[in-house]
């Protein structure tokens, strides 16, 4: 590792909160895309303790990653004095995300999904984020207190 990219990930590190214990994980980040690949690292990590399933850990990360990103890019807007906080819970073949912020009121969910079709028409690398979440989510919820705060419920498929 080269000694900036070294520098980098040690500031990165001292700003990451985290804390797991038995079936529970909290992650605490600033609202910057440089923490998101170690964000989900860790997360992968700490579901392959519970669950080796590669294909079903990828639908979690790939979840965390699109939703982490548009709250860093559209409700933070970048601005890393903010914080996300992401807390894991393994039950059974069922994984729970919470994720929160303290942005301004947003809802995901009352979002109109354009259809795949759409999508691919426009050719936009925008606007796949929600789609492919509420894809590959077994449920989602929204709730707002003092920010957002989104539950995910993903099940194993047996």
């Amino acid at each position: 590792m080269t000694g900036k990219s070294q520098m980098m990930t040690e500031q990165i590190k001292s700003n990451l909160i985290f804390h797991a214990k038995q079936n529970y994980l909290q992650i605490m980040i600033p609202a910057d895309i440089q923490y998101l690949t170690i964000l989900v690292k860790i997360i992968h990590r700490f579901l392959f303790l519970y669950n080796s399933d590669e294909q079903f850990l990828v639908r979690v990360k790939l979840a965390v990653d699109e939703i982490v990103t548009n709250i860093i890019e559209h409700g933070c807007q970048n601005s890393d004095d903010k914080q996300i906080n992401i807390m894991c819970t393994v039950e059974g073949d069922t994984i729970i995300i919470q994720i929160k912020d303290n942005t301004k009121f947003f809802n995901p969910l009352d979002q109109n999904l354009p259809s795949l079709e759409q999508l691919k028409k426009t050719r936009s690398k925008r606007g796949w984020g929600i789609y492919l979440t509420k894809m590959i989510i077994s449920e989602m919820e929204h709730s707002y207190n003092e920010g957002n705060i989104l539950t995910m419920r993903i099940f194993k498929a047996p």
